[in-house]
């Protein structure tokens, strides 16, 4: 089963203007299960709302995550990637118009390309290249 973690209600109120709210109402009218205000009600600041959600999305994930960083300073990204880290779940990043040299570090270990990922893989010690 696929779940929507929406950090705007169903009324599409609490979006921003990055948020995918059409996306998310055609997911949910064809049938998708999605969870309004994800990461908390509407009286919590945004940003704080978000990185609620993002922890809750982090925290439901069993296999991995995939990253796609539009920035080295990306916030919300970095807070995926330290929390799926501190799980201990295998992360993949993807750079997007920037070099790979500038992916934020996320404490001891270091960013390896994989060819078949055609991405970078978040490794502390050198048997997590063997995930």
């Amino acid at each position: 089963m696929v779940l929507c973690l929406s950090a705007f209600s169903s009324r599409g109120e609490g979006s921003a203007p990055s948020s995918a709210v059409d996306q998310v109402f055609k997911f949910s009218h064809s049938g998708g299960v999605v969870e309004w205000l994800a990461g908390g009600s509407l009286s919590i600041y945004p940003w704080i709302r978000l990185a609620n959600r993002t922890k809750q999305v982090i925290n439901s994930a069993n296999a991995g995550l995939l990253v796609f960083f539009s920035s080295p300073r990306s916030r919300g990204s970095l807070l995926a990637c330290r929390c799926a880290i501190f799980r201990g779940i295998p992360v993949v990043a993807f750079p997007i118009d920037f070099p790979s040299s500038k992916l934020p570090i996320l404490g001891p270990g270091k960013w390896v390309y994989f060819d078949s990922y055609k991405g970078y893989l978040w490794v502390k010690n050198q048997q997590d290249i063997f995930i």
